[in-house]
């Protein structure tokens, strides 16, 4: 048996085998033949000068398998990985979609299929095979949500409802990869949310009158003689200052299921920015100079109408502005900047406070039913946002934050022919 058949039948015993050729055959052709043919690591010609040149071949040969077999194996964990990745997102009941930066579907599994109601998506632009509604919101989140993990509500028919959540894919630059997308239906959810706020809407019936009764007592009773000094008056005053507060929860939870349920609101085409005009200059004119934030606003050129309900959009401007000033960090004399503007056919109202930020790492935003943030503190400010969402909804729009300095809502703009 010659040296490149032991050679051969060697690699057949072991492919993983490293070989090193010793040979007094100098030729060109057998050195290939050796390498290339039957897989050889090495070639080396006697006599070996100096004698270590083997050492240095054997000691290669075996890091170079030992690199190879490293090799073989992290890309056989890695298949396997990604194998059970993908029969997890095929067989998974939430729709998972996913986009690279140029916005091409990249991933989309069975269940994205069906609740989009075509297929194969993959390979597909993200802008023309999802829904308005998805690529509205996809391309709200990458101007104003800083692409930033957010979670949001969605109502997909008069039915159902979905939990949307979007999260950037990192990469090399400031935009990243691209977005990932998960869908989970959550109308079961909403149905008993929706259950618990008819309780509470009942029980905040039950309880006005005996509460109006209770403050009228108080009143009565903050009006004698004996308690009008001291101690006395003191809790009376803050006795009362309570069940107003109650009251005022008790009122704006009753507005908010009104709000839900669609009860009362009479939408009619409006300017949006002549309205943000009025309620501010309204709200600079009665604020205390000393005391309070002034409020600054801009507007775009041309910004279209919106078809909405007067009433709700002038308390949702209170609410969002009452909410941005509940944690406002500008000091006297400051103040907080309102901007509305037009950007792909909807309608942008932004409140933000100027002043630099205390937070030193952005958090992902939370938004829920439209898009209300999870991160205010303030019982207030959350009951504020709460209202700001109801009413965003209804309208059906959007409710964006930036950080906790910039609140953004969007509002879909009436067409010039819907307009006229």
């Amino acid at each position: 048996m010659g040296g490149l058949d032991l050679l051969r039948e060697a690699r057949r015993f072991d492919p993983q085998l490293e070989v090193i050729v010793i040979s007094a055959t100098d030729t060109v052709e057998t050195a290939i033949a050796a390498m290339r043919e039957y897989g050889a690591y090495d070639f080396l010609r006697k006599p070996l000068e100096p004698v270590s040149e083997l050492s240095v071949a054997v000691r290669r040969a075996a890091d170079y398998r030992r690199l190879r077999l490293e090799r073989e194996a992290l890309q056989a964990q890695i298949a396997g990985e990604a194998q059970r990745l993908q029969t997890l997102i095929a067989n998974t009941s939430d729709a998972i979609l996913s986009a690279d930066a140029q916005g091409t579907l990249r991933v989309a599994n069975p269940a994205a299929e069906r609740l989009l109601g075509q297929g194969p998506l993959i390979g597909t632009p993200a802008a023309q095979s999802l829904p308005p509604h998805l690529t509205r919101l996809v391309a709200n989140w990458e101007a104003v949500g800083n692409h930033q993990p957010v979670v949001v509500e969605i109502p997909w028919s008069e039915t159902t409802t979905y939990l949307l959540s979007l999260t950037p894919l990192p990469g090399g630059h400031s935009q990243g990869e691209g977005w990932v997308m998960v869908i989970h239906d959550i109308t079961l959810l909403k149905q008993l949310e929706g259950l618990q706020m008819r309780l509470l809407t009942e029980a905040a019936n039950k309880i006005q009158l005996p509460l109006m009764q209770a403050l009228g007592t108080l009143v009565e009773i903050s009006q004698m003689a004996e308690v009008q000094h001291g101690r006395p008056m003191e809790s009376v005053y803050r006795l009362g200052a309570l069940l107003n507060r109650i009251r005022e929860w008790m009122d704006e939870l009753l507005i908010v299921a009104r709000i839900e349920a669609g009860l009362g609101i009479q939408p009619i085409s409006m300017d949006v920015a002549e309205l943000v005009q009025e309620w501010v200059c309204a709200f600079n004119e009665k604020r205390s100079p000393d005391k309070t934030t002034r409020l600054t606003v801009t507007t775009g050129r041309d910004v279209p109408l919106v078809y909405a309900d007067r009433d709700l959009m002038r308390r949702m401007l209170q609410q969002a502005i009452g909410q941005a000033l509940s944690k406002a960090k500008t000091k006297t004399g400051g103040e907080i900047h309102v901007t509305v503007d037009c950007h792909q056919g909807q309608v942008w109202i932004g409140v933000m406070d100027p002043a630099p930020s205390t937070l030193t790492a952005e958090a992902p935003c939370q938004i829920t039913q439209a898009g209300v943030t999870s991160r205010l503190k303030p019982e207030r400010a959350g009951q504020e946002l709460n209202m700001v969402k109801a009413i965003v909804h209804r309208m059906g729009g959007q409710v964006w934050t930036r950080g906790q300095d910039t609140l953004a809502i969007c509002l879909p703009a009436m067409s010039s022919s819907n307009a006229k």
